[in-house]
């Protein structure tokens, strides 16, 4: 399956992009009705609306957990072409979106796995804050946050930039990582815990 590529200031492989067929008017379609109809449409229109619906924040995910654009590009096709055979075997009672950012979290951790670099991820990360997690928002984040996140493992890493970058609800990352609740919660203050330890090796600690 082909996908498709929507334009990215930082994309070095850019291109027009397909648009979704007129008819469908997916902006007034849930995301379990496109699911549905992905499914029993030959043409998919349905699927390039889910496409369409998610790929930019799931390639900010991938860029930000990433640190490279080409390796966000590739593990976003990969999320997608994942979620495409994955959509048969889908429970339409569960919600849509937190099982996409999980497809996406362990592509993006495959692609760390796999292509681990020696230089240190240049993550770019929003907001503002002052806490360590908090920290992760800083418009220009200070070069000693950026090694303390690079001390981080993967999946601490995944976790704080979907929590406290993307500002993704606890419910739905509960549901993406396959817990509860509680688990996630201590799961986050534990991630945070280590930042925090990090930023003090690095200096980056008030």
């Amino acid at each position: 399956m082909t996908l498709m590529r929507r334009t990215h200031p930082d994309r070095s492989r850019q291109g027009p992009a397909p648009r979704v067929d007129p008819s469908l008017d997916a902006d007034e379609v849930s995301d379990a009705e496109l699911v549905a109809r992905a499914l029993a449409e030959p043409v998919r229109p349905a699927f390039r609306a889910l496409y369409e619906r998610y790929e930019g924040e799931v390639y900010g995910f991938l860029r930000r957990l990433l640190g490279d654009p080409s390796l966000a590009e590739d593990a976003l096709q990969e999320t997608f072409m994942n979620v495409h055979r994955g959509l048969v075997s889908f429970d339409p009672a569960r919600a849509f979106k937190p099982w996409l950012f999980r497809i996406a979290r362990n592509a993006g951790l495959n692609t760390l796995r796999a292509r681990r670099k020696s230089a240190p991820l240049e993550h770019e990360l929003e907001g503002d804050g002052e806490s360590p997690s908090a920290r992760l928002k800083a418009a220009e984040l200070s070069e000693q946050v950026r090694d303390a996140l690079d001390l981080l493992d993967d999946e601490d890493r995944a976790l704080l930039i979907l929590r406290h970058v993307l500002d993704t609800r606890v419910a739905a990352l509960a549901e993406t990582y396959g817990i509860g609740e509680r688990a996630l919660r201590k799961r986050l203050r534990r991630a945070g815990e280590r930042l925090a330890q990090a930023l003090l090796k690095t200096g980056g600690a008030q």
